[in-house]
């Protein structure tokens, strides 16, 4: 199975850039960005990594790094959540969902963020501007 964390790929370079243009003060952040990549790759390798989705090993890979730097959960939530997920419900996708038990109507996206709990939330608006959030959990 071929995860998010393989140092070669698009995702793992743009979150890596990300995360040390915003730890740029840090004179911590090789080894900081280490521990996360070494405690992933063995998780990847044992049994629960294994058999586990695409999808879980990017929210595992998301919950290291958000546990070693805190503070890209509040500052770049966003940004990480467009590089890790991409095509999976993007900003400014319709939708169509409920509004009530006997009514259906479309939707914008205009913010995606990961939950503290691992979820995505999105910010949706209704045509009228009325906005309201949703949380999908896997």
């Amino acid at each position: 199975m071929k995860s998010l964390m393989v140092s070669g790929s698009d995702e793992f370079k743009m979150v890596r850039d990300l995360v040390k243009k915003c730890e740029e003060h840090s004179t911590s952040f090789e080894e900081r960005w280490g521990k996360i990549s070494m405690e992933f790759q063995e998780w990847e390798k044992s049994i629960a990594g294994v058999n586990s989705s695409l999808l879980s090993h990017k929210m595992y890979f998301l919950k290291l790094l958000f546990q070693e730097f805190p503070s890209l959960q509040d500052n770049e939530n966003e940004r990480i959540a467009n590089i890790i997920f991409p095509n999976i419900l993007t900003r400014e996708e319709q939708l169509t969902a409920g509004q009530t038990e006997t009514t259906i109507g479309r939707v914008r996206i205009v913010r995606r963020e990961i939950t503290h709990r691992g979820g995505l939330l999105l910010t949706l608006e209704e045509p009228d501007g009325n906005r309201f959030t949703h949380e999908f959990l896997e």
